[in-house]
């Protein structure tokens, strides 16, 4: 590799890690929420419970 391979190697990871971190936090958030969703949480919250009546 010569030196513009690292520039932009250097350039780029900050730019993947910035694209790549949150999603994996949103789907970590996912992966928890989503199961409590689906099946029905033990705590249904109050602004949903109106929807699901109607």
């Amino acid at each position: 590799m010569n030196l513009t391979d690292y520039v932009v190697f250097f350039w780029l990871l900050p730019v993947v890690l910035c694209i790549i971190c949150p999603l994996l936090i949103l789907c970590g958030y996912a992966v928890v929420k989503l199961p409590s969703l689906l099946f029905g949480g033990r705590k249904p919250r109050i602004d949903t419970e109106p929807l699901f009546a109607r």
